[in-house]
C-alpha cells in the first residue's frame, strides 16, 4: 500500500509570476522544461501580479531605481542569456502598472487555462519584443484576440468582483509564502509539506535554478519524482510553443546545439519555419502561413523589378535575400511616398509575416481592434470587432524592410513605357530616360496607370468613377479617441463618409470620401475649405484632425476600376498589385492583396521544377488569384453603388475585409 500511495504522489506548484518580470520572461523555457519531464506529478497554479502596482509609487519608493536603470538590466540580461529583453520601453514611458495584465491573465484563465497561458506569453512578447505599453488595454484586448479568446466575455471578467478577488488573493498568498522575488515556485505535496526555490541571481545560474527545482521534487516524493527525459525535433518544439529563441530551442528539444542549427537551417530553406530577429536575438516559429517561400529555389539568376511600392519592394527583397541580381525602378522620386498609410488585414499580414515581419509589423504600426461607424451626430450605426488588423503609415511600411536590404539600387525617377520582345521572350523594358532594362524575368509593379498592362491589354481600360478621395494626416498626441478604434462617420443625408485611422504615438490618418457628380470638388488646392465646410456637423474629433493637418501634403484621389484581366503575365513579364488589377479603397484590399499576390507568385517560383517554365508558373498564379480578385472588384461594385445611392437608401454596408 505505502508503495502504491508514493507513485501516486503528486505535488501542486504553484508559480508565482508577473508580467513585467524580466526574470520571469527569461526562466519561462525552464519552467517548460520542468512542466513537461515531470508532468506525471505536477499539477501546476499560476499566481499573477505584485511587482509592480504602480510605477509613480515604486519610483517614489525607489528613487534608486530609475527608468535608465531598468533599460541598463533589461539590456544586459538580454546580452547574458540570449534572450530579447527591449528595454527601451522604460525609456520611452514607463510602464504604469502591471495589475491590468494580470487581472487580464485571470480573466482568460475563466475561458480556458491553456489560452491564459498563451496569452500571458503573447503579452510579454507585446512589452519585451514589441515594446509595447501592456498597462494599455487595447493591447491586452488584441493579445486575447490572437490566442482565440472571446473578447466581450473577457472585458466583463477582467472588470469583475472575482477576477479581482482572485489577484488579491494571489498577493495574500505571496506574503504568506514570503516571496520577494520573481519568478518564485513553491512546492506543496500531498501530506502538504513545503519548499520555495532559491532565486535567480548573479550568482545562481539558470541550471543551477533547475537543479533546485529537481532536488526540491526529488525530497517532496520521497526519491520518485517520476521524471521524463526525452529528446524533440525542433519542428515538434515549436509546434506547441508559438515563438522560439536559439537558446530557448536548444533546452526545449534536448538536443546539442550542433544539430538544432542543422534542422533549423533545413526548415528555413524549405519555408517551414520563419526566423525573426529581434536585437540581436534570433527567434523562430513554425509558418502557418499559405506561403512556404524556398531559400535559393529560383531557378533565375537575375530579374528587373518595376515599381517599387508596396508590392514592389515586398519582391525586391525576397529576390536580393535569394540571392537573385535585381534592378529596379521608380517613377517616384526617392523618399517620395505616393499615399500616406493604410490597413493591414490577414492575408497582407500573412505575407509578412512568411518572411519573418510580423512581429516587426505590430511593433511598427498599430493594432486595431475596432471598427465603429457613427452618424454626424455622434450616434452609433455599426459596430464591428476586428482581428488581424494593423494601420501603419507608408514611410513605417518601407522602414520595416530596410535591416532586409544591404544596398537600395533602385533608380528613381524613372517610368517602363514600353515592351521589347523576340518572338519568344521579353528582352528588354524600354524606360523614360531612353535606356532599356535587360532581365531573365519582369515583375511589373508600377501601379495602377500601368503602361506596360496597357500595351499587353489595350482592351481592358480603366474607367473614371464618381468618387473621390480626400486624405491627409495629423499629429494629435493628446486627442481624447480609443488608439484601436478605426472611426468612420457615415453621413447619408450628404453622401459622404469621413473615417480616421490611428496610426499610432498621436498620428493620424483621415480620409474624406464624396460623390464627385453629387457635390463635387474642382482642384486640389480648394481641399482645406471644402473638407471644412463638409465637416461642420461631425463630431470635434474630427475638426480637431482638420484643423491640425497640413494640407500641403494632402491628397485628391479619383477612384478608377477595371475588369479582371484574362491573365497576369505576357511571356516572361509578370503583373502584380495594382497594375494587375486596380481595387477600390472600400474593399481596403489595394495594399493587402498586391501583397497576397506577390507572397503567392515568390512562393510558385522558388517551388518550380526544371521541368516547368516559367510562363506555366505565371499561368498557375493567376489561376490562384483570379477568384479572389474578381471578389474585390465585384465587391468594390456593390460598395460603390451603395456609396452612389447613400442619400436616398440611408444605408450602408460594411467591407467583407473587415467583417
Amino acid at each position: 500500500m505505502t508503495d502504491t500511495k508514493l507513485n501516486k504522489r503528486r505535488v501542486h506548484l504553484i508559480y508565482f509570476s508577473d508580467p513585467v518580470c524580466s526574470t520571469c520572461w527569461i526562466a519561462d523555457s525552464y519552467v517548460k522544461k520542468l512542466l513537461s519531464e515531470y508532468s506525471a506529478i505536477i499539477d501546476l497554479e499560476i499566481r499573477m501580479g505584485g511587482l509592480l502596482d504602480s510605477w509613480d509609487v515604486f519610483a517614489g519608493q525607489s528613487p534608486e531605481k530609475s527608468a535608465a536603470d531598468l533599460q541598463k538590466l533589461w539590456n544586459t540580461e538580454s546580452s547574458r542569456y540570449g534572450i530579447q529583453l527591449d528595454g527601451s520601453i522604460w525609456a520611452k514611458k514607463p510602464i504604469a502598472s502591471s495589475i491590468p495584465a494580470s487581472l487580464a491573465f485571470y480573466a482568460a484563465e475563466i475561458q480556458s487555462p491553456e489560452k491564459a497561458i498563451k496569452f500571458i506569453r503573447v503579452v510579454r512578447e507585446m512589452l519585451f519584443l514589441q515594446n509595447k505599453d501592456i498597462s494599455e488595454n487595447r493591447h491586452l484586448v488584441t493579445a486575447a484576440y490572437q490566442v482565440g479568446l472571446d473578447v466581450p466575455t473577457f472585458l466583463a471578467d477582467m472588470g469583475s468582483s472575482n477576477v479581482y478577488q482572485k489577484f488579491i488573493e494571489a498577493k495574500h498568498d505571496k506574503n504568506q509564502f514570503n516571496i520577494t522575488h520573481y519568478p518564485s515556485l513553491v512546492f506543496i505535496n500531498e501530506e502538504g509539506e513545503n519548499a520555495k526555490s532559491i532565486d535567480l541571481s548573479d550568482s545562481v545560474s539558470l541550471n543551477d535554478m533547475y537543479a533546485d527545482w529537481e532536488r526540491i521534487l526529488n525530497e517532496l516524493t520521497n526519491g520518485n519524482p517520476r521524471k521524463q527525459v526525452k529528446t524533440r525535433l525542433v519542428s515538434e518544439v515549436l509546434s506547441d510553443y508559438e515563438r522560439l529563441s536559439l537558446s530557448e530551442i536548444i533546452l526545449l528539444s534536448g538536443f546539442r546545439e550542433k544539430l538544432v542549427r542543422q534542422e533549423l537551417r533545413s526548415l528555413l530553406r524549405e519555408g517551414i519555419l520563419i526566423r525573426e530577429l529581434h536585437g540581436s536575438v534570433e527567434y523562430y516559429r513554425n509558418n502557418s502561413t499559405p506561403f512556404k517561400l524556398k531559400k535559393d529555389g529560383f531557378l533565375f539568376n537575375n530579374a528587373a523589378v518595376l515599381g517599387t511600392g508596396v508590392c514592389g519592394t515586398y519582391v525586391k527583397t525576397i529576390l536580393e535575400m535569394s540571392g537573385v541580381i535585381t534592378q529596379s525602378i521608380d517613377r517616384q522620386k526617392k523618399d517620395s511616398f505616393r499615399g500616406l498609410g493604410f490597413i493591414l488585414l490577414k492575408n497582407g499580414i500573412n505575407a509578412l509575416d512568411a518572411i519573418g515581419l510580423k512581429s516587426e509589423l505590430y511593433k511598427t504600426g498599430n493594432a486595431i481592434n475596432l471598427f465603429r461607424a457613427v452618424s454626424p451626430a455622434n450616434r452609433l450605426l455599426a459596430e464591428h470587432e476586428l482581428t488581424d488588423c494593423v494601420a501603419i503609415s507608408r514611410e513605417d511600411y518601407f522602414d520595416l524592410f530596410s535591416s532586409r536590404i544591404i544596398e537600395d539600387y533602385t533608380q528613381y525617377g524613372l517610368e517602363a513605357l514600353e515592351i521589347g520582345t523576340d518572338t519568344k521572350y521579353v528582352n528588354r523594358i524600354h524606360l523614360s530616360n531612353n535606356q532599356s532594362i535587360n532581365s531573365e524575368v519582369y515583375f511589373a509593379s508600377d501601379g495602377v496607370r500601368s503602361k506596360l498592362r496597357t500595351q499587353v491589354f489595350p482592351e481592358n481600360e480603366l474607367v473614371v468613377l464618381p468618387e473621390r478621395e480626400i486624405v491627409g494626416t495629423a499629429y494629435l498626441p493628446h486627442l481624447d479617441v480609443p488608439q484601436d478604434v478605426f472611426l468612420k462617420v457615415v453621413d447619408t443625408a450628404n453622401g459622404k463618409f469621413m473615417g480616421m485611422l490611428p496610426l499610432g504615438d498621436g498620428n493620424y490618418i483621415w480620409y474624406l470620401q464624396i460623390n464627385q457628380d453629387l457635390d463635387p470638388i474642382h482642384s486640389s488646392d480648394a481641399m482645406k475649405e471644402y473638407v471644412t465646410q463638409s465637416i461642420l456637423d461631425y463630431p470635434s474629433v474630427f475638426k480637431e484632425l482638420i484643423h491640425a493637418t497640413d494640407f500641403e501634403h494632402a491628397f485628391l484621389w479619383t477612384a478608377q476600376r477595371m475588369d479582371l484581366l484574362p491573365a497576369f503575365s505576357y511571356k516572361n513579364l509578370v503583373f502584380l498589385g495594382d497594375a494587375a488589377h486596380p481595387l477600390l479603397a472600400f474593399t481596403s484590399q489595394g495594399a493587402n492583396s498586391a501583397l497576397e499576390d506577390a507572397a503567392y507568385l515568390l512562393t510558385l517560383l522558388s517551388h518550380q521544377d526544371w521541368e516547368e517554365t516559367t510562363e506555366e508558373v505565371f499561368e498557375h498564379y493567376y489561376e490562384i488569384r483570379k477568384d479572389a480578385v474578381q471578389n474585390h472588384i465585384d465587391e468594390g461594385d456593390a460598395l460603390l453603388e451603395d456609396f452612389l445611392k447613400l442619400p436616398n437608401t440611408k444605408t450602408f454596408r460594411l467591407p467583407l475585409s473587415i467583417q
